[in-house]
């Protein structure tokens, strides 16, 4: 009221400062760069041009024009900022403008490059951007912010205004629905990547840019984000979180397409019991739960029940059994139940609600299953004859359900030789169902007798047989194995068990029966209590008696056999034997004895007896001379050419003789049974004595040079020998061999 009134043209000019003035129409304001200016209202017609800065209360009224100029800042706090209501305000690039309120069909142009800071677009006002926002944008109810390409905003509030991104721009910092009817625009398709929060009932999201097709959906996934599936194709909203209202989907006014935050109407929710016990109540809200998470209330909450009776299952309202095939109403606060029944099976049962407004909500389905108690068998492959079984360990019955239920059996054999099963101590027949009572004390006898009892059991559930599974209990019949001896010793006594095996795990009785190709005290005999069983036969073994097997005295096998007898029927003869290894003879010669040397014939001659078998060990000398070489039995030497029998335990060398050369020798066995060995060819031999010489062509005149320098004799025989020389000089001159100092010619 008492500043400056400019219908003309003021420049404000670097340096200077104006305030408290109105540009009416036809004035003109210009704060150049370096000026400054505050408290300026702009009227209709009035031109504000800003090229320096603006400190604050700027007020742009309708038909009047501010321009921010590259370089021109307009600045301001909260309440003493810019007021744009019904004006316009252009920001050029590189100017700025801070704290600014539009408002009343104000205008606000953030044109590229430009920056803008704290706008609050109110009714009426809008705020287009083309530069950027970089901090704090409320739009409230009938205010408009849109953002063209290439412009950025940063954290906007939607206060029940709307906010229109086009194609290509950019939204930083956050997007907050701050109450409802606010309205996000977004005109392209890809989706911005800032988080949206706050969506309350009655806000919208407009995809001008998503075509709507028939059948396409909108849905929170993984908890934020919001989901839109349009003609195949999805797009994705990033949510600061699950927004907790119902949204719908419908084409906007042109052909994009329009999301809605919507109220959630009550919804039904169904578990289904899948092991129910027989007769079983089970609380309703264990199976169907009510989800009203705005409290909007329904009208009625209605069952179905595809059974709905004692047997198959009900629902209890305040103790009341509900027929079944028709919508049971449930009465607010009523106490419900579902009693599962008494038989095995599955009630299909439905819920649904209806909603204030009368609309019927679909048919929800679950069920309520009572196990049938199952069956199963297991074989017992190795009964003990005469064993009694306790049935838990063939047949199991698994009732978690605590179902009514029949079991029967049915045995093939039933006789006590091959098997019957027993309740409460009564033996039951073969060929028919055998019905167990509930409690009774059932065992299987698995009988005398080998072999297998084929058995069966089921059970029988509300009149219903189920079927026949197959087991057995099998009595095992003794089984028989044999081993050789390959090296018994002559005369031994060996334990029958070492030669035969009964395993009869089952404790079935049989007759082991013996059978011996030989059967003498030479060749071999069983001994059955010290009783020599003969040839030829089969020999039956006593049971506990002591059996033992004599494996004779003679060198030779015995083939014996054995069997079993079960039932009266025999086995297979099963062979096996017992061998008595004969004596073995290995000889050695001596190519370098000594004369005169005598040689123990353990040195020559090596018998080998495991068996202790007896033997004749026969000598043979091609010699037999004291000169040539000659055994010695106990000191009596041993002519030759003739077979020389060694008694046992005499002492018997081999004197290798006083002159050199080989004697050729032979040693045999005559065995126990008469049978006569190879003769086996060895020899002693007394080596000559061998003569060397050695050359000295470099002898010192009238040197002495001793024999053993020029001449060795090797006699490792010991051989008596004569050394002879010969000189062919001979003379002190010419050199001469001096025996014992005497010269010989």
């Amino acid at each position: 009221g008492s500043g400056t009134a400019i219908s003309g043209l003021v420049d404000v000019l670097s340096g200077a400062s104006f305030e408290y003035a109105t540009v009416f129409s036809g004035g003109d304001l210009n704060v150049s760069s370096g000026a400054t200016a505050d408290h300026i209202s702009v009227s209709s017609g009035g031109i504000f041009n800003v090229g320096g800065t603006v400190l604050s209360n700027v007020a742009v009224l309708a038909g009047g024009v501010e321009n921010v100029l590259s370089g021109g800042v307009v600045t301001g706090v909260t309440s003493s900022g810019t007021g744009i209501s019904g004006g316009t305000v252009n920001v050029s690039s590189g100017g700025a403008i801070d704290h600014t309120t539009v408002s009343s069909g104000g205008k606000l142009n953030v044109l590229s490059g430009a920056t803008a800071h704290n706008v609050s677009v109110s009714s009426g006002g809008t705020f287009n951007v083309a530069g950027a926002v970089t901090s704090n944008v409320a739009v409230f109810a009938g205010g408009t912010e849109i953002v063209s390409s290439g412009g950025s905003t940063g954290p906007v509030t939607i206060s029940g205004g709307k906010v229109e991104l086009q194609a290509g721009s950019i939204a930083s910092g956050g997007i907050t629905f701050a109450s409802s009817s606010g309205t996000l625009v977004i005109d392209g398709t890809t989706m911005p990547s800032d988080i949206i929060g706050g969506i309350v009932v009655g806000d919208t999201i407009d995809l001008t840019g998503v075509t709507f097709t028939s059948g396409g959906s909108v849905t929170v996934v993984s908890g934020s984000v919001l989901q839109v599936v349009e003609g195949g194709i999805t797009y994705d909203l990033q949510l600061g979180q699950n927004p907790g209202v119902g949204l719908s989907v419908m084409q906007d006014s042109g052909t994009g397409t329009l999301i809605t935050a919507v109220p959630i109407t009550p919804s039904v929710n169904v578990v289904s019991n899948t092991s129910a016990s027989a007769g079983q109540l089970i609380a309703l809200s264990s199976l169907v739960t009510v989800v009203d998470p705005n409290s909007a209330g329904y009208r009625t909450l209605q069952l179905w029940d595809s059974n709905g009776t004692a047997a198959g299952g009900e629902f209890l309202i305040n103790g009341v059994a509900q027929p079944a095939g028709q919508p049971i109403n449930v009465p607010s606060g009523a106490n419900v139940v579902f009693d599962a029944g008494t038989s095995a099976g599955t009630d299909t049962l439905w819920a649904r609600l209806i909603q204030n407004n009368g609309a019927l909500g679909s048919w929800q389905q679950f069920a309520v299953s009572v196990a049938a108690p199952t069956l199963s068998v297991s074989s017992l492959p190795s009964a003990t004859a005469g064993g009694q079984i306790a049935l838990s360990s063939l047949v199991n019955v698994s009732d978690p359900s605590n179902a009514t239920y029949q079991l029967q059996l049915w045995d093939s054999n039933g006789t006590a030789a091959g098997g019957e099963f027993l309740i409460n101590g009564v033996a039951q027949t073969a060929g028919h169902a055998i019905n167990v009572p509930s409690g009774a004390n059932v065992v299987f006898d698995a009988g005398t007798s080998v072999g297998s009892d084929t058995l069966w059991a089921r059970l029988v559930q509300n009149g219903t047989a189920g079927s026949w599974q197959q087991f057995s209990v099998s009595v095992a019949a003794p089984t028989l194995s044999v081993s050789s001896l390959p090296s018994a010793t002559a005369g031994g006594q060996i334990a029958l068990s070492s030669l035969v095996n009964v395993s009869d795990p089952s404790n079935v009785a049989y007759q082991l029966q013996l059978w011996d190709s030989n059967g003498t005290a030479a060749g071999g005999e069983f001994l059955i209590n010290g009783v020599a069983q003969t040839a030829g036969h089969a020999i039956n073994v006593p049971s506990g008696a002591n059996v033992v097997f004599d494996a004779g005295t003679s060198v030779g096998s015995d083939t014996l056999w054995a069997r079993l007898v079960q039932n009266g029927t025999a086995g297979s003869w099963q062979q096996f034997a017992v061998t008595v290894p004969a004596p073995t003879l290995s000889v050695s010669s001596l190519p370098s004895a000594t004369a005169g040397a005598q040689i123990a014939l353990s040195s020559l001659v090596n018998v080998s007896d495991p068996s202790n078998a007896t033997y004749q060990l026969q000598l043979w000398d091609s010699n037999g001379t004291a000169a040539g070489g000659e055994f010695l039995i106990n000191g009596v030497a041993q002519p030759a050419g003739q077979a020389i029998n060694v008694p046992s335990g005499a002492n018997v060398v081999f004197d290798a003789g006083t002159s050199v050369g080989s004697d050729t020798l032979w040693a045999r066995l005559i065995q126990n049974n008469g049978a006569l060995g190879s003769w086996q060819q060895f020899a002693v031999s007394v080596a000559a004595p061998t003569l060397s010489v050695s050359s000295l062509p470099s002898a010192t005149a009238g040197g002495q040079i001793a024999l053993s320098s020029l001449v060795n004799v090797s006699d490792p025989s010991n051989v008596s020998y004569q050394l002879q020389l010969w000189d062919s000089n001979g003379t002190a001159a010419g050199g001469e061999f001096l025996i014992n100092g005497v010269a010989q010619t």
